[in-house]
């Protein structure tokens, strides 16, 4: 055998080995993980991305997120400018304070998904942390809007319903199945856990 065949065949030997190893390991990966056995520790910090989950995998509802306060309007309002919307149905009501004007008070911070369904007419309101507009929707005679956003809110802070312009909006009486205004803040986490809208 001359130097070029001892050569091939530790190139082949080489090979086969490195082969044989690879089919290996990843067959010892799909014995020792097994169906849907990985665990957080097999996972890379940041790596399971939006598009790794299936539709509906992550909701607030599987995430035990409840609706910390869910507030209504029913009856007619009649709103100057700057005026907020006084609440007169309450839903459940945790970790805020609800003044008579209609201002809420954070006192559990946290990301909140928030969800307004309005039906005013002529004019708009908007959605308002500490006095500031977040958010506006305006609509027409007999028509509803709806904001969904998500606030990050600091214990201490104020949320409320608002007629931003200088012109007055009228929220007409709701029917007793559906209010004229609904507010509902979900608390998704700990401030930070999102991006916020602010």
């Amino acid at each position: 055998m001359g130097g070029s065949d001892r050569g091939s065949v530790v190139t082949r030997a080489v090979a086969w080995s490195a082969l044989f190893l690879a089919l290996a390991g990843g067959a010892y990966a799909a014995v020792e993980l097994g169906r849907n056995s990985v665990k957080s520790r097999n996972i890379a910090p940041g790596q399971v991305k939006a598009g790794d989950l299936g539709p509906r995998a992550v909701t607030p509802a599987k995430l035990g997120a409840q609706p910390m306060i869910d507030v209504r309007r029913f009856g007619s309002q009649e709103l100057s400018p700057d005026e907020k919307v006084v609440w007169d149905d309450l839903g459940p009501v945790k970790g805020f304070d609800i003044g008579d004007d209609g201002e809420l008070t954070v006192e559990v911070a946290g990301t909140y998904e928030t969800h307004l369904d309005l039906s005013i007419t002529g004019g708009e309101l908007a959605i308002r942390v500490n006095g500031q507009n977040v958010q506006t929707r305006s609509t027409g005679a007999g028509q509803r809007a709806q904001i969904h956003t998500l606030l990050e809110l600091a214990r201490g802070d104020t949320v409320s319903v608002a007629n931003p312009e200088g012109l007055t909006s009228t929220v007409p009486s709701g029917s007793s199945l559906r209010p004229s205004v609904e507010l509902v803040l979900t608390r998704l986490g700990p401030a930070g856990g999102s991006t916020p809208v602010r």
